[in-house]
């Protein structure tokens, strides 16, 4: 079973460079939640492993290509 691995904490002042270095790393996707004033989640962000990107990126083209009509 692989070891778990501590992230490290990412706060509003983390870098872009920052979180690319933690997926890197961690070799897994991250949702970051926004919140508001209130602390009510209003959106978030996700970030991909780049295996995970060509997956997406793997699918999206086969959804795309014209299926043939015999």
């Amino acid at each position: 079973m692989p070891e778990h691995k501590e992230l490290p904490e990412i706060i509003e002042h983390t870098t872009v460079d920052e979180l690319a270095d933690i997926v890197r790393k961690s070799n897994h996707s991250i949702t970051l939640r926004i919140y508001d004033n209130a602390n009510q989640a209003f959106g978030a962000i996700r970030l991909v492993s780049a295996d995970e990107l060509d997956q997406i990126d793997h699918i999206h083209k086969i959804a795309t290509e014209k299926v043939p009509l015999h």
